[in-house]
């Protein structure tokens, strides 16, 4: 039970949780919570599972409902997809959330509602050979693009970040990002690059030297 509101009187809370493993291949679970304080309650449901289908590949998802109050316009839903794939050299995720405009969870954090977002990111890395100056490159790109649930675009970025880390502690960065963003009904456009350069050839000194533009 929870007294920080001592107006309102002590918040009921309960929380359950339960998951089934299925060995190698995963899990499903289950997810209820609720919170009543007053007048005001607040219940979710939710479902969940891990799965590795194929080898080197991992997808979870979650399908969530809640209730707050009594009013049907006050229950809405939480959406979650993700899939990873991952080796020595490569590795891939892509996510999409699909979040409600009166999702509400009282007893969690949710930074945003009223969304549709698609995450996609690639990770490429080079491993050097003996001889080489370097000890590996690495190519990562990451593309985020949200609507809302009327499917009116809200935000969009794009980065691509070149690394190179390099025998004697040195490490090289090359990142470029473009972003798009819905304020006020008017589409701002931003983008911008960033060189740099960081260094700890002596355990005491660490050196970092960055440049860059953004318009």
């Amino acid at each position: 039970n929870d007294a920080s509101d001592l107006k309102a009187g002590k918040a009921y809370i309960g929380l359950f949780r339960g998951q089934v493993d299925l060995g190698n291949s995963g899990n499903l679970g289950v997810l209820l919570s609720n919170r009543q304080q007053g007048g005001q309650t607040n219940s979710v449901a939710g479902m969940d599972a891990r799965i590795t289908p194929l080898p080197n590949w991992i997808i979870t998802g979650q399908f969530t409902r809640s209730q707050a109050g009594n009013k049907i316009a006050n229950n809405d839903h939480l959406a979650y997809l993700e899939a990873i794939y991952g080796s020595r050299a490569f590795t891939y995720t892509g996510k999409y959330t699909n979040i409600g405009r009166h999702f509400d969870v009282s007893l969690g954090f949710i930074p945003r509602i009223n969304i549709k977002q698609n995450e996609q990111q690639a990770n490429y890395t080079w491993f050097a050979a003996p001889t080489d100056w370097f000890l590996t490159q690495e190519l990562k790109a990451t593309l985020i693009h949200t609507d809302n649930q009327r499917d009116e675009f809200q935000d969009k970025k794009i980065n691509l970040l070149y690394t190179i880390k390099a025998k004697q502690a040195n490490t090289f960065t090359l990142e470029g990002t473009q972003q798009s963003e819905n304020l006020a009904d008017k589409k701002i456009h931003t983008s911008g690059w960033l060189a740099g350069w960081n260094s700890r050839t002596l355990p005491e000194l660490n050196s970092t030297i960055k440049f860059g533009q953004r318009q």
